[in-house]
């Protein structure tokens, strides 16, 4: 308890008399009457006499603030329930506060705008609701729009005309995405949505400038060979650099709740200008074509049984988005659960909607070092992410002209969409996801096993059969080794077993703590900690959580440096098979698919294969590979290029982007 001292009782105030726990729930309700910006209300609070100045600074109570103001849930599931601690809430809340007010005084050369980029970007990570009405209140969606149409080309007369790929550039496109709603997509001027369309059109189509993944496409065992550790490999030297492109000085540290020294990879350019671009050329339709037939069996009555669009395929293209937004949540994201969606919740399957940031986190926090093996690594793919129908467009440039920029380090001056002229494809895929669960051995890496080329034109395999049957994908190399691919689905039955999993083995349990504080117990098991407010999430975990944080006092903090929950599901490998739909097929041509999932980062390689009406491959068309990561859940965003036995995976190609998302 606060005391008073030196002051007779019968000269107190009667607010003095008021207990600190009581007088700390009036000052909450005070400072909850408006709950958008940094709490103003305190100021006049802290002007008052010591004994309330002091109940409104301290720690307790400013954590209590912080939890009325910002989402909760993401830190409690990435960090563990100990950065609930009260001096680190305190802390977020001044440092949220510091950020809002920033972004409110829109000024986009303001000193502090890299520190302050990076914390709204936290707190999109974060978002359940709240932190996106916070940052909306604060102005962020005009501030970036701002930056970027000012500021996104400084310094590009030393880069030959070419925007810079730098962090405070990334982070600009990456809130924009984050930040874009269909209402102001659909409120931009024409002349304003091509200017961004330029503006991050490089970004877009420039693969062998630009980095499109975390660690070059040809590796896909990691960590990288220490061969590579002195100096990145490269095959060529274009106009633009090194190929392939390697990342350096991307990484960043951070003090974040409980944690001092977290470390966060700068987020992909490419991939944000492509959002961007694509959401922007999705907002006015196509138009239907007169001449074409209304339908298929219009087509079949007029005797055109070739390969082609009808109305209909047009009208079905623009009905689904192709680059979806990032879902608007209300401020208390739990009342607009269902009733199913309450319990599924209230049973520990996390219906948040920061839930669709896990993979895009563990990417950014994990995925540091590409030399170094994760001690625990999380996974960086929801398990059955690629189950479905995916639409989306790519990019086709006109390849001669094209590959003439991988020479030309100056950027044309009438560099656009048309020079070199791009057009935009539909793209359809119908994908089956399966697993290679302990004790199965997975199929070997592709490649020539010069630790650089790891079979990138075949997906990361090696030449081998795939053929499903009962729901499973046999896989069978060239010397006979074959694997077995199941469909895992948390929650139902599978061949995962913790007493033969190596990996369970390894871990000692399914349920894993991580790293003690240097010097103490090392935190084996998590129950360990159940007592002190310190296990997994269980059931009714919000309704109770005021209760245990209370119990993660002050003499806590820095018990543990990082104790979160991870339970082994025994996958060792993700392959994909597919097709395209007969409707599809006949509108935009037949494919089959095969791919695989790089567990380090979830990076995504599909092959794409034409094939005749006997659904054999069509060799009179190129194969195409498709590489990229899953966005926010629901975007899956990348490159792809074209491949052949006498492309080499270490040399730029024909190659653009594209963006597709599940429609089913």
């Amino acid at each position: 308890m606060l005391a008073v001292h030196h002051i007779p009782a019968y000269h107190l105030s009667p607010l003095l008399k008021i207990p600190k726990e009581v007088l700390e729930d009036i000052a909450l309700e005070v400072v909850s009457s408006d709950l958008l910006g940094p709490p103003s209300a305190l100021l006049p609070l802290l002007s008052c006499c010591k004994y309330i100045s002091e109940v409104c600074r301290s720690s307790h109570f400013l954590g209590r603030v912080f939890k009325t103001r910002f989402d909760t849930r993401a830190i409690t599931r990435r960090m563990g329930t100990q950065a609930f601690a009260s001096s680190y809430l305190a802390n977020q809340l001044r440092v949220y506060s510091l950020a809002l007010n920033t972004i409110r005084r829109a000024d986009i050369r303001h000193p502090e705008i890299l520190p302050t980029f990076w914390t709204c970007l936290f707190m999109l990570l974060e978002n359940d609701g709240k932190n996106r009405y916070q940052l909306g209140w604060a102005g962020l969606d005009n501030f970036v729009d701002e930056f970027v149409r000012t500021r996104l080309y400084e310094g590009s007369t030393q880069l030959n005309g070419w925007p810079s790929d730098n962090t405070l550039n990334s982070l600009a496109l990456w809130l924009m995405w984050m930040t874009t709603t269909s209402e102001k997509l659909e409120s931009e001027s024409p002349q304003r949505r091509h200017q961004i369309i330029q503006l991050v059109l490089p970004y877009v189509v420039l693969p062998f400038r630009y980095p499109t993944a975390i660690v070059p496409h040809n590796h896909y065992s990691i960590p990288l060979s220490e061969t590579f550790n002195q100096q990145f490999p490269r095959s060529v030297l274009t106009a633009h650099g090194s190929y392939p492109l390697y990342r350096n000085n991307t990484v960043h540290t951070f003090s974040h709740y409980d944690r001092d020294d977290l470390k966060m990879d700068t987020p992909l350019i490419s991939i944000a200008a492509k959002l961007l671009y694509f959401s922007r050329r999705g907002v006015v339709p196509l138009g239907v074509p007169p001449h074409l037939p209304y339908n298929r069996a219009h087509a079949l009555q007029l005797g055109f049984n070739m390969v082609g669009p009808t109305q209909e395929d047009i009208h079905e293209l623009n009905a689904h988005k192709f680059a979806k937004l990032v879902p608007r949540m209300q401020w208390d994201w739990r009342a607009a659960l269902t009733d199913r969606q309450l319990a599924l919740d209230e049973e520990g399957f996390d219906q948040s909607a920061s839930v669709q940031w896990e993979n895009d986190w563990s990417r950014l926090t994990e995925c540091i070092d590409p030399f170094s093996r994760m001690s625990i690594p999380s996974t960086k793919y929801a398990f059955g992410l690629l189950d479905g129908l995916w639409q989306g467009r790519l990019l086709v440039p006109n390849e001669p002209d094209f590959v003439g920029l991988i020479t030309q380090p100056q950027r044309p001056a009438n560099f656009s969409e048309m020079n070199p002229l791009f057009i935009s494809s539909p793209v359809y895929m119908r994908l089956r996801e399966q697993h290679c669960i302990d004790p199965q051995e997975p199929v070997a890496c592709g490649g020539n096993g010069d630790n650089f080329d790891d079979g990138l034109t075949n997906a990361w395999m090696p030449l081998c059969k795939l053929r499903e049957e009962q729901g499973k994908v046999m896989v069978e190399d060239n010397q006979g080794n074959a694997s077995t691919y199941e469909r895992y689905v948390p929650g139902e039955p599978n061949s995962h077993d913790e007493d033969t999993c190596g990996s369970c083995q390894y871990r000692g349990t399914s349920d894993i703590v991580y790293r003690g504080r240097p010097g103490s117990p090392e935190c084996d098991y998590e129950a360990d900690f159940e007592s002190v407010g310190l296990g997994r999430r269980t059931e009714g975990e919000d309704e109770d959580e005021d209760e245990i944080m209370e119990d993660v006092d002050d003499d806590m903090e820095g018990l543990m440096e990082y104790c979160v929950s991870a339970e082994c599901s025994g996958i060792l490998d993700i392959v994909l098979t597919g097709e395209t739909d007969l409707n599809h097929s006949r509108a935009w041509n037949p494919y089959k698919f095969y791919g695989r999932v790089r567990l380090w980062d979830g990076l995504i390689a599909i092959v794409r294969v034409p094939v005749n009406n006997g659904g054999d491959p069509d060799r009179r068309f190129g194969r195409w590979i498709f590489t990229g990561y899953v966005v926010g859940g629901q975007n899956f965003v990348g490159t792809w290029r074209s491949v052949g036995s006498d492309v080499s995976v270490g040399v730029p190609t024909w190659e653009s982007a594209f963006v597709m998302s599940r429609r089913e």
